[in-house]
């Protein structure tokens, strides 16, 4: 055991609540990172050392699902699923909160979150076997498909925004006034090059299940691709690939539509 290892597992009481609050720091870069720490000791701390400290832990990334910055949902959402690989037991009472928001990343506009929606699902069978194996096939047979209602693409240039003018943007008089004003620039609070913090709050207003103003309804074709990338998890689980067999059909002619920019 390395000795920052042997310090955390030392101080775990104060690494925990350190993690927890940097959960809901106003950065959302620091929260992003917050939920990354917290995947690591489940990874790299004695199970003994951080057990007691689950329910902490996994209710910090339950509030971090909300938030409206997507690498923030990202991460805690593979953060949940490696809670449950190593503490099946202490994260089986939080099944019915998380599937849920599994299924929400899984359909993510966000390519990046349905592929860690994926990974954190194939834990999630991986861990609790036929318990939920069944209801994963179920979405996968109903997701697959509606990549077929698909509407076709009607400009290539921008698939998700079709008739918006290409050439750059012109700013009114108004955004140019306010540019400078010194009282909106002046006396603020500092964040990091590159950083959204402004505008990526922790909780969205726009209600639902994301609570994000950000989060759209998904596109069928979005539902269909997180189920490719669910399937691909789920071949690496041996008493699963029977059942990944069978829907192979089903997966060529869901990979056969052309119709979208995004195939």
């Amino acid at each position: 055991m390395g000795k920052g290892t042997q310090l955390v597992e030392n101080n775990i009481d104060k690494v925990v609540s350190f993690y927890i609050k940097e959960s809901e720091a106003s950065n959302h870069a620091v929260r992003e990172a917050a939920c990354t720490c917290i995947a690591e000791l489940g990874n790299k701390i004695s199970p003994d050392a951080v057990r007691p400290h689950v329910s902490q832990l996994v209710t910090a990334l339950l509030d971090c699902f909300h938030d409206e910055s997507w690498p923030v949902r990202d991460a805690a959402c593979l953060a949940c699923g490696n809670f449950i690989a190593c503490f099946p037991d202490e994260c089986h009472e939080y099944l019915s909160q998380l599937y849920p928001l599994f299924l929400a990343n899984l359909e993510d506009s966000i390519p990046s979150v349905r592929q860690g929606a994926a990974v954190a699902i194939g834990n999630l069978v991986k861990t609790y076997g036929t318990e939920v194996e069944d209801k994963v096939i179920s979405i996968i047979k109903e997701w697959l498909p509606l990549v077929s209602e698909q509407p076709p693409s009607v400009d290539s240039s921008d698939p998700l925004h079709p008739g918006l003018e290409s050439g750059p943007a012109v700013f009114g008089v108004v955004k140019r006034i306010h540019d400078n004003d010194m009282d909106t620039h002046s006396n603020q609070q500092m964040y990091s090059c590159g950083s959204l913090a402004p505008k990526m709050k922790r909780r969205g207003g726009g209600g639902g299940c994301m609570h994000s103003d950000f989060h759209k309804p998904a596109q069928p074709w979005e539902k269909s691709e997180g189920c490719i990338h669910l399937l691909s998890e789920l071949s690496k689980v041996d008493r699963c690939r029977s059942n990944v067999a069978l829907l192979l059909p089903l997966l060529a002619e869901t990979t056969g539509h052309r119709q979208y920019i995004q195939h």
